[in-house]
């Protein structure tokens, strides 16, 4: 019950936020999925396609929704980029920010073994330690073009060194092999009511309805669902609404 309350939450929030940025989303069963695209427009400025460019990168160097790119550019469809064709960036298309350094491919490694679990419950720590080193790429609240300029109910971190996910705090587990929007997920449930969720893992180690320890591995961070590479989305829930994790975690 906790589980469906925890996914409703996410899908209200995204509703909610699609509300308020005039960007409404129907359900269709598998995930909220966006609304058609806005009209063409003729206004912005023209950009040649360089090797190594996807829809993606540019819509997030230009800080405008890669929709609006399509929407712009009807003949772009399929995704099939040409170097030296030039599109339309929509709007007033701002200069653009620098392009961030390539994101790291996962490691590759043996499959992790599995994470044995506990019996429970397990009382959930008084603090939230990181799940990930790594650097921050989206803030709470934050717009992030891949999930359609959405304002962000977590943050965004990119593994540095290691890609391992670990606990934040101890919890009970459950897993999910696609979560609209954010691929393979594990979303924990603490003692206290409140819950973490890991989302974009490329594999899970854990097994749902076992106990969790803090500090204990979860999976690898990854690039499932709609991401910017490899990466790990990471959320708190209190009550039934989601906080900044970053003033929690020590």
């Amino acid at each position: 019950m906790r589980r469906n309350r925890w996914l409703l939450a996410m899908a209200g929030g995204v509703l909610l936020a699609a509300l308020a940025t005039g960007c409404v989303a129907r359900h269709t069963g598998g995930g909220l999925t966006p609304a058609p695209a806005p009209a063409a427009s003729t206004q912005g400025r023209r950009y040649v396609i360089q090797s190594g460019d996807t829809l993606l990168t540019i819509a997030t160097r230009f800080q405008v929704s890669y929709t609006a790119i399509l929407a712009a550019n009807p003949e772009l469809e399929s995704g099939v980029l040409t170097p030296g064709q030039t599109i339309l960036i929509p709007g007033e298309a701002p200069a653009p920010a620098p392009t961030p350094a390539p994101s790291p491919m996962p490691l590759p490694r043996a499959a992790l073994p599995p994470t044995p679990g506990h019996p429970g419950p397990i009382a959930a720590e008084a603090t939230y330690t990181w799940p990930l080193q790594g650097e921050i790429i989206a803030r709470f609240r934050q717009a992030v073009p891949w999930r359609a300029r959405m304002p962000n109910q977590g943050i965004d971190i990119r593994p540095a060194s290691s890609d391992i996910v670990v606990a934040a705090r101890s919890g009970r587990v459950n897993t999910f092999r696609t979560v609209s929007g954010f691929g393979q997920c594990v979303l924990l449930e603490h003692t206290d009511g409140a819950m973490s969720f890991y989302g974009h893992l490329n594999e899970i180690a854990v097994t749902h309805g076992t106990w969790v320890r803090q500090g204990e591995v979860l999976g690898v961070a990854g690039s499932t669902g709609d991401s910017s590479g490899v990466q790990l989305h990471f959320r708190i829930m209190r009550g039934e609404r989601f906080v900044d994790p970053l003033p929690l975690l020590k």
